[in-house]
């Protein structure tokens, strides 16, 4: 009986051992696991954008990206990718996006919208001179006019005004041209119109014979 009673309490205590060594690696195991998920990097970059947002253009002008700046809880200063494109010389809404991402694969991004707009007129070129001189019934013909607008490009004119070189007088003739934001531009063009030159020399018409004969010591009328 009392080999049995301790080979029952040998097991026991053994039993205790084992049960207190698993407790032991379960704990390690655990503070293990804990260190992990405090150490891990959760936390994206932060992006901070240079210039205005949104951003105005006006159309034909060159645009030049501010840019913008990444940083990181852990990684200091990160870079920053840029995509996407600006049509200068389309009105219209456009995106600029700005993407950073630091060692630990956290993602950032950030977007700036870029406005194209358009608020400048055409320009109109007269071609010829400016005022055009012309006789009374002389032809005449309008040498025209071109536009060009910083969206654009070249646009149509619209002429208005007429000249007529049978009457002596000042005459107006005014140049439109309107681009597609409603930008409106006008350019005069001022024609005169006088008399006829006088081209054509006097007639003289002699009286009396021509030529005449005189007698010597006759006077001479």
């Amino acid at each position: 009986m009392l080999k049995n009673y301790i080979f029952f309490l040998l097991l026991s205590l053994l039993a205790g051992c084992d049960s207190e060594d698993k407790n032991l690696i379960n704990s390690n195991m655990d503070d293990t696991n804990s260190s992990e998920v405090v150490n891990r990097d959760v936390t994206p970059p932060v992006i901070t954008l240079k210039g205005s947002n949104p951003l105005t253009l006006e159309a034909g002008s060159n645009f030049t990206d501010p840019g913008a700046a990444a940083t990181d809880d852990k990684d200091g200063s990160i870079a920053v990718k840029v995509s996407g494109t600006i049509e200068n010389k389309r009105v219209g809404s456009y995106s600029i996006t700005y993407t950073a991402k630091d060692s630990s694969g956290n993602k950032a991004t950030k977007t700036r919208t870029v406005k194209v707009i358009d608020t400048t007129a055409p320009i109109i070129t007269l071609k010829g001179a400016n005022p055009i001189n012309l006789q009374r019934k002389q032809h005449f013909q309008d040498p025209g006019a071109e536009a060009s607008d910083n969206a654009n490009g070249e646009i149509q004119i619209t002429v208005t005004g007429s000249v007529d070189t049978s009457k002596i007088g000042e005459y107006t003739l005014t140049y439109t041209a309107t681009d597609a934001s409603g930008n409106k531009t006008k350019a005069t063009r001022v024609v005169k119109v006088t008399l006829e030159a006088d081209t054509v020399a006097p007639t003289i018409t002699l009286n009396g014979d021509n030529p005449l004969k005189l007698e010597a010591g006759d006077n001479f009328t």
